[in-house]
């Protein structure tokens, strides 16, 4: 005698295209402009403006089709960008050789650890946006304070990854090293600043 098993309902080929996280995904971005389009009819375009004339007017800027007239100075899109990059890459590199040789003080030396440690601390848990809405009431919307904000948010991460690497460099060859005696300089750079690479 045959026996009947009762499982789940086999689920249609559209129920499972409709479950998948893919799908999802896809509909977000088509849900967010739905709602936004819905909305822009009841608000201030000025305030408020659909879709298609905030993609009319990015297109335009990135045709160079407009020029917005910033206080006195007319800029565009690819100018205002270029600029952004310059004030993210002064500030990363002085927060990576600044950041490098505290960390490394910190790391090799146990007084510079505890003079720093809450300091940077403090920084770290610092959010990136209390630190922008600091540096623009102090210095403006120049560009010392992107400068400075990225510096600030960039330092201590070094600081604490340098430091890591410097306390988990092998023991063993800081002690071969100066059983040869060799200087400290060529112990810094042959053997701790190779060791640091992954950090």
């Amino acid at each position: 005698m045959a026996t009947m098993t009762i499982g789940a309902p086999v689920a249609t080929p559209l129920l499972k295209i409709l479950k998948s996280p893919k799908t999802a995904r896809l509909l977000f971005p088509v849900v967010v402009l739905v709602v936004w389009q819905i909305a822009s009819l009841f608000l201030d375009a000025r305030v408020f403006p659909d879709p298609a004339k905030v993609l009319l007017f990015m297109w335009k800027e990135a045709t160079l089709d407009t020029l917005l007239k910033y206080g006195s100075v007319k800029s565009n899109l690819y100018q205002m960008f270029a600029l952004s990059i310059w004030r993210l890459f002064a500030g990363f590199v002085i927060a990576v050789v600044a950041g490098t040789i505290i960390g490394l003080g910190m790391g090799l030396s146990k007084s510079i650890d505890a003079f720093f440690h809450d300091w940077v601390v403090a920084i770290l848990a610092m959010p990136a946006l209390v630190w922008a809405l600091f540096m623009s009431l102090v210095f403006g919307f120049g560009s010392k304070g992107p400068i400075l904000v990225t510096i600030l948010t960039g330092i201590p991460f070094v600081i604490v990854n340098v430091r890591e690497g410097v306390r988990n460099t092998p023991k063993e060859l800081f002690d071969m090293a100066r059983s040869f005696q060799v200087p400290r300089q060529r112990i810094t750079r042959h053997v701790l600043l190779p060791s640091l690479m992954p950090f």
